[in-house]
């Protein structure tokens, strides 16, 4: 069953750790760390968070910023905004 869809490169997937797989380049230093089936960790080396902002927000609750604070804030801040907008 397809629970992920990738907007960026069209694929879809059953699990976070297919759809992040080499054939989904997000960005050139993109690198994977697989953590379990259906976990990864994915590095990046960025100047600018608003797009990597926006990807992470496309998992909905399957994924959690770890690093850095400032993505976490974001991220957190976006979510607050949407959970504001459903009371």
């Amino acid at each position: 069953m397809t629970n992920y869809f990738c907007k960026y490169c069209g694929s879809k997937a059953s699990s976070v750790s297919s759809l992040t797989s080499a054939t989904c380049v997000r960005h050139p230093s993109q690198r994977l760390e697989e953590l379990a089936p259906d976990r990864v960790r994915v590095h990046f080396r960025l100047s600018e968070l608003v797009e990597v902002k926006s990807w992470v927000l496309s998992f909905g609750g399957a994924a959690t910023v770890i690093a850095p604070d400032a993505l976490r804030e974001l991220v957190r801040e976006e979510a607050d905004q949407m959970k504001r907008n459903y009371e």
